[in-house]
């Protein structure tokens, strides 16, 4: 079994649920990215009208960085919806590519196969979130310009879906012995 796994996609598709979900399932430990912000640092939201959204994804790399080397078990992390498409800082979301494949395993999280199939699960689901300081017009243009990144990036194993929770994280768990049996394979 891969030492980390690492959950990837926009926000609201479900990477915390079903991440601690697959966690548990796993004996893995579990790690929420904006949970922890939140909890060391403070609201993300308060953060970036503080500071800014570019010095957030700084902020949120050096966290994720810290986050990994305090892990002495294998982990499930849940990853902010931003982590691989900063908009405001490519440059990051680039070297967070790098990062995550020389450090575990990526399973990339989408509602759908394509961005209009999606979005508006997706665009209900972030604006249900009592924290969120935003719009559905923001949220929607937001899902759609970052879907094509997303897809572009892959991961090791893509997942399509907006069923429960538990199945997705059941789902992933196949896929992931899936892919080990995969690579088990090759050597």
């Amino acid at each position: 079994m891969t030492k980390h796994i690492f959950i990837v996609g926009p926000g609201s598709v479900g990477k915390s649920t079903t991440g601690s979900l697959l966690a548990t399932k796993l004996g893995y430990a579990f790690r929420d990215v904006d949970s922890q912000f939140c909890e060391r640092i403070g609201l993300i939201g308060d953060y970036i009208k503080e500071k800014s959204y570019r010095d957030y994804c700084k902020k949120n790399a050096d966290l994720f960085d810290t986050l990994v080397a305090e892990a002495g078990e294998p982990t499930v992390f849940a990853l902010p919806s931003g982590f691989l498409v900063h908009e405001k800082a490519p440059e990051i979301a680039e070297s967070n590519k790098k990062l995550l494949k020389k450090l575990g395993l990526t399973i990339l999280l989408l509602p759908s196969q394509t961005a209009k199939e999606g979005v508006d699960t997706v665009v209900q689901r972030h604006l249900s979130r009592n924290y969120i300081d935003t719009d559905a017009k923001i949220e929607r243009e937001r899902f759609i310009s970052r879907f094509p990144k997303y897809l572009s990036y892959g991961g090791n194993i893509q997942i399509f879906s907006v069923a429960a929770p538990e199945k997705i994280a059941d789902e992933m768990l196949v896929r992931i012995k899936e892919w080990q049996s995969n690579i088990k394979a090759t050597l």
